[in-house]
């Protein structure tokens, strides 16, 4: 947003300020309907993370993120 000294002013930088309105609005429509990038997939299952965080783990020893069911499957193993 800009700001000008008065009515006039903002009048004759309109036209500049119009075309530089326009590209930048451009360019936040694209960047806002763009399609994001796919989740990545548990290393494990190959089945894609889920969205939320709380609901996968990461590993130190390897630094991935496993999905909870995978973690659980482990758990229920070693036991």
């Amino acid at each position: 947003s800009a700001k000008y000294c008065s009515r006039e002013c903002q009048l004759k930088a309109w036209a500049g300020h119009k075309q530089e309105c326009k590209k930048r609005s451009a360019e936040h429509e694209e960047a806002l309907f763009k399609t994001p990038p796919p989740r990545p997939d548990c290393p494990i299952c190959f089945i894609p993370l889920p969205i939320d965080i709380t609901q996968c783990q990461y590993q130190g020893c390897c630094s991935k993120h496993l999905c909870t069911g995978c973690i659980q499957a482990h758990w229920m193993i070693s036991d």
